[in-house]
């Protein structure tokens, strides 16, 4: 019989959580009776966040192949989630974040069943944000025509529309308790207004969201811009922009002073791995035992563990406090304590899930994957001249991260292995075959003599226009670059074998370029038709004569656009 799956995303969760086995074993005594009955596997994260790390988990395919992770793994070839359901599989996909599902990336591409938090007036801000303000500025400077314009507001916004049209009907909102934006009758009226007015009359619309803030925009769905009174709107937006103001000044000033990981004030709010385990025990109930299943689960606990606005949550939580109190006493550790006390939480709940498996006699016939998607350390011990740079933010507690396998005979092999030997390792594992289009190497098998992380930083993926980042590491090297236009600059370069934790960046020391043409050979490798794309001279890299400019970067070059400023 095919074995059962539970593919759990262990958001924000870097390998030093597990490297020392008699602290996790104490941090996380469930998931470490997992890791005796299998293997632990560090493994180099292809994203230093959700949205870039994602796309290789599922698909197999580099962060920016197919356009760019703007729209997540929607134009990619298939996903691992499709392959498991094509093979007869059931499969859940649960999500501890709303962005991650949806018409603009389609993460869940593949599912039978979703469950995903939905705040449609979020969904809504975040694609104005993020997509339309990206695609005014690039009108205003002239790069794209008129018509181009119309076409994506009429085409993807009034997706991200119908979608949260939808939602009425569609989302389950069994995430209790939680400060989400449920659409009403009466917000589905305007939203259907809002659809009808966009596929009548686009300019008005362009003209509305020039005008409105995309913080506030949901608050004025289906009024035709012309009907809309301009002197009340800016009185309204001043006093909200103030309560929203002195919310975050409140949240901020409330956690300097307690220390705590809650805030009474804290704006954003995700579900609790109980809540999400309580999802994956429901579908089990009415599922088919003669069926496999494929249960995906994006944990956020660890992740949002300094900032949970959950307060009997964060009161359930204080239970745990002596004993992490007890473990950081023998054990020194740069992580933040409320997200190992999260981690605590998470493995109490998985635990409670495991006894539901063996209640109903399925835990045999069920293979555990858990993993990280990428880190969230911050080293006080190193140069932090480049954290407030997303793109750069590549240092080993930001992309090295766990995959644990369970149960498990196989044993790992050398070499380097990335985001995308995730699911290459469960199709090995499973004896499927992958698509023409996955890269992955399976922990089974051989790794790569590298690994390549790659990204544009914050903000919209253009990876026409914007810095492009790519870290480079082997054993012997890391080596961060960024590719400004048509230049590739080397950034930092670190020695892994005496410099482990990267604190020293050699580059400032001794140029070394055999080191620094070697590493850029594998970006070429891996990137060359990328590359080749921006205009770069891939045959003078080749031939090793290549002068190297070290670039000082320390913050992003990416100017937001100036709509962002009414925000």
């Amino acid at each position: 019989m095919k074995k059962n799956v539970l593919f759990i995303l262990l958001d924000g969760c870097e390998y030093s959580t597990f490297e020392n086995s008699s602290e996790s074993s104490l941090l996380a005594p469930n998931i470490s009776k997992l890791i005796k009955s299998g293997i632990k596997k560090k493994i180099i994260s292809n994203g230093m966040i959700t949205q870039v790390a994602l796309p290789p988990i599922l698909t197999q395919t580099y962060p920016l192949d197919f356009g760019g992770f703007n729209e997540g793994i929607k134009k990619r070839p298939r996903s691992i989630t499709e392959i498991l359901k094509k093979d007869g599989y059931e499969t859940l996909f649960i999500s501890g974040h709303g962005a991650i599902t949806g018409p603009r990336r389609e993460f869940e591409r593949g599912s039978n069943h979703v469950k995903s938090i939905f705040d449609f007036d979020d969904t809504i801000e975040d694609f104005i944000r993020h997509i339309i303000y990206y695609e005014f500025k690039r009108f205003d400077e002239k790069k794209i025509s008129k018509r181009y314009l119309i076409s994506i507001i009429k085409n993807q916004f009034a997706d991200i529309l119908q979608y949260a049209i939808d939602s009425y009907d569609r989302v389950d909102y069994f995430f209790l308790p939680r400060r989400l934006k449920k659409p009403t009758k009466k917000t589905i009226t305007k939203l259907k207004e809002e659809l009808k007015i966009l596929k009548s009359n686009p300019e008005d619309i362009i003209k509305k969201l020039k005008l409105i803030p995309s913080r506030f925009y949901s608050d004025f769905l289906g009024i035709k811009f012309n009907l809309l009174d301009k002197k009340k709107i800016s009185k309204k937006i001043k006093f909200k922009k103030k309560l929203y103001s002195l919310r975050e000044k409140l949240n901020g000033l409330f956690r300097r002073k307690t220390g705590l990981g809650f805030s009474p004030f804290a704006i954003y709010v995700s579900p609790t791995a109980s809540e999400l385990f309580k999802a994956a025990k429901n579908f089990l109930i009415d599922h088919n035992d003669k069926v496999p299943w494929f249960i995906f689960m994006q944990c956020m606990d660890i992740h949002d563990g300094p900032k949970t606005c959950r307060l009997f949550n964060f009161i359930f939580k204080l239970q745990f406090i002596p004993r992490l109190l007890k473990i950081r006493k023998s054990y020194k550790t740069h992580r933040d304590f409320w997200r190992d006390l999260s981690l605590i939480y998470l493995d109490h709940e998985l635990g409670n899930f495991i006894k539901v498996l063996k209640r109903k006699d399925i835990l045999k016939q069920t293979v555990f994957y858990l993993f990280g998607d990428h880190g969230m350390g911050w080293d006080a011990r190193r140069d932090n001249t480049l954290m407030n740079n997303l793109g750069a933010r590549t240092y080993y507690e930001h992309i090295e991260v766990p995959l644990i396998i369970s149960p498990c005979k196989k044993s790992t092999k050398s070499g380097i292995h990335d985001s995308m030997s995730i699911s290459a390792s469960l199709l090995d594992e499973l004896d499927l075959k992958g698509h023409s289009s996955f890269r992955g190497k399976s922990v089974f098998s051989k790794g790569n003599l590298f690994s390549l992380v790659e990204n544009t930083a914050r903000g919209y993926c253009d990876i026409n226009e914007r810095d492009i980042f790519f870290t480079v590491t082997t054993k012997n090297f890391k080596c961060m670059f960024v590719l400004i236009k048509n230049q590739l600059y080397p950034m930092r370069l670190y020695n892994k074998i005496s410099d482990p934790h990267e604190y020293t960046n050699i580059l400032e020391k001794k140029f070394e370029k055999d080191a620094v043409d070697s590493l850029a050979l594998f970006v070429i490798k891996e990137r060359r038709e990328l590359l080749v794309s921006r205009g770069v001279n891939v045959k003078e890299i080749l031939s090793r004569k290549k002068k190297w400019i070290i670039k000082e970067y320390k913050s992003d070059t990416y100017n937001s656009p100036r709509y962002y400023k009414k925000n």
